[in-house]
């Protein structure tokens, strides 16, 4: 499967969030259960509170495989131990600097890794590997784009 390119193209692929907004503002179910937890080769400490561990990531059932794929290729390559934290994947959120749109975290088509020293705006310190790895297996590197995001990986560009 090819990475989505656009607006049109990831909504077609995800769904679209704001459809399952219910009137009191919370987000219904029936979205929620578009999203499955996909294991890790090994667990990673959760960035926000380091003492508990992230055994998989919560992201959209369409993209599950391609997530898998790209975690045990890193593992494969020995640099799996290179992820020191795990950061987040699907949370239904407007994207950052954004009232309204909301972020590809909220597709559940988006994790992030090491967020303590790849913070938004810097250049970061993801290993080569990794990112290469990833962008082999068709995801977006936020560590290229004008602000730079390094912790970012998105299944999905254009948006």
């Amino acid at each position: 499967m090819t990475a989505p390119v656009g607006e049109a193209a990831i909504r077609e692929l995800y769904g679209d969030p704001r459809a399952f907004i219910r009137d009191d503002g919370t987000l219904s179910p029936i979205w929620e259960a578009r999203m499955v937890v996909v294991a890790f080769p090994s667990p990673l400490p959760l960035g926000w509170e380091l003492s508990k561990l992230a055994r998989g990531a919560r992201v959209n059932q369409a993209i599950a495989e391609e997530v898998d794929l790209a975690c045990r290729l890193i593992a494969k390559e020995g640099l799996w131990q290179k992820l020191r934290t795990f950061d987040g994947a699907y949370a239904f959120r407007a994207q950052r600097g954004s009232s309204t749109k909301t972020s590809l975290h909220s597709f559940g088509a988006a994790l992030d890794f090491n967020a303590s020293t790849n913070k938004l705006g810097t250049a970061g310190d993801i290993d080569a590997g990794i990112v290469q790895l990833f962008e082999a297996c068709g995801f977006t590197w936020g560590g290229r784009w004008k602000r730079r995001d390094p912790m970012h990986f998105q299944w999905g560009s254009g948006y």
